[in-house]
Order: structure tokens, then sequence, then C-alpha cells
């Protein structure tokens, strides 16, 4: 039987029509209006200037929007992945006419040819999964090379894009883990600057901050001290890396030339609005 698009109840057929990588669109009693409808929302997207393609938070699928038109296309679904899984991916980069998806949940890393339409996978090492629902964060692209940051997996990936060759690079693991002030429950990385093609990524889940060489692909640890910090986020300016701490309000400062960390307590200037 020829079909263009699969709708009605989520039943075994779905995983079965999923095969074609036709349309699915599944009825949902539970929806009862547009303000009830938020299956569209999304965090991974990459903008290749005329598109923005994205895939959404609570099942599988790729999409794109045009910008001019702002039309909303579903391109298709990524094979071998749970149709209602949530978070699949969690960042999106292009080298050269292909697209590559960062696994959060999803079990490997998706691709998708920009010029032939076809979805692929490359396979992950399952050793290094520690949750099996957020393994990977942001993709760091260094000419034809992919570099993964793990937000609980226990490895960088490097991904050669030319032969699909994937590496892991694992000596920031044993320091974290040996670390006084490990915390397992936070993740390793949520954030990365970098600089001078070093990859300067601050941990969540101890005082410290990797940096790896992305031409030696040697792994520094910068070690700060007795104090038990946590950090969310980082950006540089000028010589200095200022990084946001995950609990509270202190702003650290790195000074990359000399290695001093200054640590800045930020005010809290909300101020009561008489009416």
């Amino acid at each position: 039987v020829c079909t263009d698009v699969y709708y009605g109840d989520g039943s075994s057929l779905v995983a079965l029509y999923q095969l074609t990588g036709k349309p699915i669109m599944l009825q949902s009693l539970g929806v009862k209006t547009n303000e009830n409808f938020s299956s569209l929302l999304f965090e991974a997207m990459y903008d290749d200037g005329e598109y923005i393609w994205f895939t959404p938070i609570y099942f599988n699928g790729l999409f794109k929007l045009h910008k001019e038109t702002e039309k909303i296309e579903l391109v298709g679904f990524f094979p071998d992945e749970n149709l209602f899984g949530v978070r699949l991916f969690s960042d999106i980069a292009k080298v050269d006419n292909k697209l590559y998806f960062s696994p959060n949940s999803a079990k490997a890393i998706g691709v998708y040819d920009l010029e032939t339409g076809e979805f692929s996978k490359i396979c992950i090492e399952k050793k290094y999964i520690s949750n099996s629902t957020c393994k990977l964060s942001s993709i760091v692209v260094n000419n034809k090379l992919l570099y993964f940051t793990p937000c609980y997996y226990n490895a960088v990936l490097v991904l050669d894009t030319q032969t699909n060759e994937v590496k892991y690079l694992t000596e920031f693991v044993n320091f974290i883990k040996q670390s006084k002030f490990y915390n397992a429950a936070l993740g390793y990385f949520r954030k990365h600057e970098l600089v001078d093609n070093k990859l300067f990524l601050p941990c969540m889940c101890t005082n410290a901050i990797v940096v790896l060489d992305l031409d030696l692909h040697k792994q520094q640890i910068i070690d700060l001290g007795e104090e038990n910090i946590s950090f969310y986020s980082v950006c540089k300016n000028h010589n200095k890396l200022y990084l946001s701490s995950f609990f509270g309000r202190t702003l650290y400062v790195l000074d990359l030339q000399n290695g001093g960390l200054e640590k800045v307590e930020l005010r809290n200037q909300q101020k009561d609005i008489k009416s």
C-alpha cells in the first residue's frame, strides 16, 4: 500500500512506519488547545544563513525553518533512535556538506547529508557511558575534526569527519574523580571557551579547569586550590577568562598570562519599585 504519512495512535505500527522515513503524526486526546501544544520546543540548532536546523526536545526528528518565510519543514527522523526520545541531541555542527548531532540521550552521533538527504549514525563506545540520558553536550569544530565535550560521558570524543574514526581522550577523568570536591551528580562540563587552539573546559563537578590542546591532544589540569567551586559558564575578554559559579553570585577571573585567579562578589542590583 502506498502512503504519504502516518496519522493515528502510538501503536507498534509507528516503529514500523518510521523505517519509511515519511512523516508521522500522533493523535493525542490530551491536547485540547494550541496553548497546550509545546512539542516543537528545541535547544539544539544550527544556522546556515538560509535555514535554521533544529531537533525537538520531546521526540525524534529533524526540522528546518526558512528564515525569510518562517516556514517549518520536517526533514526526517534519525535511524535506530526512540521516536519519543527526550532531548536526543544537545548540539549541531557542520563540516563540508554534513550536519553532525551531539548525542545527549541518543544512542549514537547523528549525521545528515545535506546533498543526498540521507540520515546515518556513528556509534560511540558504551563503556564510557555513566548516564544514558545525558552523554555529550557541545561540539567544537577544528578543521575536519569535531570535539564532543562530555556531560556525564567519561571522555572527550574526537571525530575525524573524513574517515569517521573516533578517538577518546580520558586523561582528565581520573584527576577529576579523585579530587577533593568531586560531585558526580553535577556532570563534567557545561560551557567552553576556545583560545589559540586550546579548549578551556571549566568543571561543574569540582574546582578545576581542563585545558585541551587541539593540535597535540594533550590535556592539562588547572587546579584552583582549596575552595569548593563549581563552574556553570565561561567567556573570554582580552587575556582573561571570566567564569560564573554554579552556585551563588560569584565571578572568578583567570589571568591567562600569569595564571592568577581573582574572585569577584557580584552585588544584588535589584531595587524595590514603588508604585
